[in-house]
């Protein structure tokens, strides 16, 4: 169950401890000094509670304690600064950065795809914007790129960021983060950037000293997921034969926790017969390069090409080059 109230700082409870301390004064009984007085008709509970031996006292809901203990109580919920989980985003001037790559396709274990659990935490994070404040939307995919410039018009923001893909590329979120940085670097007033992204990152360390505030919103489950994030084609000859020849470089990637045999194959666009394919062993966490090589017949130019990944991952066991 998710509820929709977070305590930014939950040590702030701590304080709850006193509570302890403060009812056990209420209990204990007090040291009374000795005074000669005339009758003690007059302190007969008193005198009961002298000859008692026992150092406690039956506590009494007296008011003053009562007034202490929700003082205190509501002493510790502000040092703990609860908040809606739809909190206002502060900052004058904020940088939307949404993650594209290969790995934002996988599909999460509710059959979304994460792009689309990442556009609507996007769209949440612009409609908390605080009053006046203006947005940019930047794409990280292999290279960054600005798709909206700053605006205050958080509905073109929103309108710029439902048509972006899954693009089949390994992202780079640090190019995206220091093109955001230098922009907003050029402003006054307060600059937040927000990174939106499933966690798969090439460059982890890009993520952990920006020059501008940085919050970092991760979407999506982890699954045994593998794929192609990187792919290039180049045309050559044959240093032997001198002969023309084909060359598809594929970049592989293992995300899950146990090591995978794959199958990556090439074939032309709409045809059954492979060109090549090759097998391969990818540990945990591995990058594994792989080249296809195939000779063109006259027939093959300007075709597509595909080269395809079994076992299918979660995202499109595809890639097609045109």
């Amino acid at each position: 169950m998710t509820f929709p109230v977070e305590l930014q700082d939950p040590r702030g409870l701590w304080l709850l401890g006193a509570l302890v301390p403060l009812v056990a004064l209420y209990v204990l009984k007090i040291r009374r000094a000795r005074v000669p007085v005339g009758s003690t008709w007059l302190w007969a509970a008193a005198r009961r509670d002298l000859l008692a031996r026992s150092p406690w006292q039956r506590l009494v809901a007296q008011i003053p304690l009562l007034l202490q203990l929700l003082a205190l109580a509501l002493l510790a919920l502000a040092l703990a600064r609860p908040a809606t989980r739809h909190r206002a985003i502060l900052g004058d001037h904020v940088a939307i950065i949404l993650d594209t790559s290969a790995s934002m396709g996988a599909l999460d274990a509710g059959g979304q795809a994460r792009i689309e659990l990442a556009k609507t935490a996007a769209w949440e994070a612009l409609s908390a914007l605080s009053p006046g404040a203006d947005a940019m939307l930047l794409e990280a995919a292999r290279e960054p790129r600005l798709v909206a410039p700053l605006d205050r018009d958080i509905k073109r923001i929103q309108a710029a960021l439902d048509p972006l893909p899954a693009r089949d590329v390994e992202g780079d979120l640090g190019a995206a983060v220091a093109l955001a940085s230098e922009r907003l670097r050029q402003l006054g007033g307060e600059a937040r950037i927000l990174v939106f992204t499933d966690g798969n990152l090439a460059r982890p360390e890009a993520l952990t000293a920006p020059s501008v505030p940085l919050e970092v919103f991760t979407v999506g489950t982890p699954v045994d997921n593998a794929g192609l994030v990187r792919v290039d084609v180049r045309a050559g000859t044959d240093p032997v034969t001198h002969q023309d020849e084909v060359q598809a470089f594929a970049l592989l990637v293992n995300h899950g926790a146990r090591p995978r045999d794959l199958f990556v194959t090439l074939r032309l666009v709409g045809a059954t017969e492979p060109l090549a394919s090759r097998r391969l062993s990818v540990a945990p966490g591995e990058k594994s390069p792989v080249v296809l090589t195939f000779r063109p017949s006259p027939g093959d130019r300007l075709k597509g090409m595909v080269i395809e990944l079994s076992p299918h991952d979660v995202t499109a066991g595809a890639l097609t080059v045109a």
